[in-house]
């Protein structure tokens, strides 16, 4: 895993904003989703990179915690094919426009 802070206006480059940091997790198993919960509870917001899962395990958890961000009033954001922000509730992005 590793972590980045984002700035609050957008860069000329194409950065991701966001208004706290988000920690990038690039998960080997299913069983990293009980992290990313604990995370967005906390009211950290995840980056989540699937494209070193199995296509089933990777939608399989992409619906777990699309459907548990769901409940808590949070959102998902497609950033690239297999890279999702998760926000949690009262989390912003102002632009996304390129993830590196």
């Amino acid at each position: 895993m590793k972590s980045f802070v984002d700035r609050t206006h957008v860069k000329e480059n194409g950065t991701l904003i966001v208004q706290k940091e988000a920690i990038e997790i690039i998960p080997e198993s299913i069983e990293t989703v009980e992290d990313i919960l604990v995370r967005l509870k906390r009211g950290e917001s995840v980056v989540l990179a699937l494209g070193e899962l199995p296509v089933e395990q990777a939608q399989r958890m992409l619906d777990f915690v699309t459907g548990a961000l769901y409940a808590m009033s949070g959102s998902v954001k497609r950033v690239k094919n297999d890279k999702y922000i998760l926000i949690p509730p009262g989390g912003r992005i102002r632009k996304i426009r390129e993830y590196k």
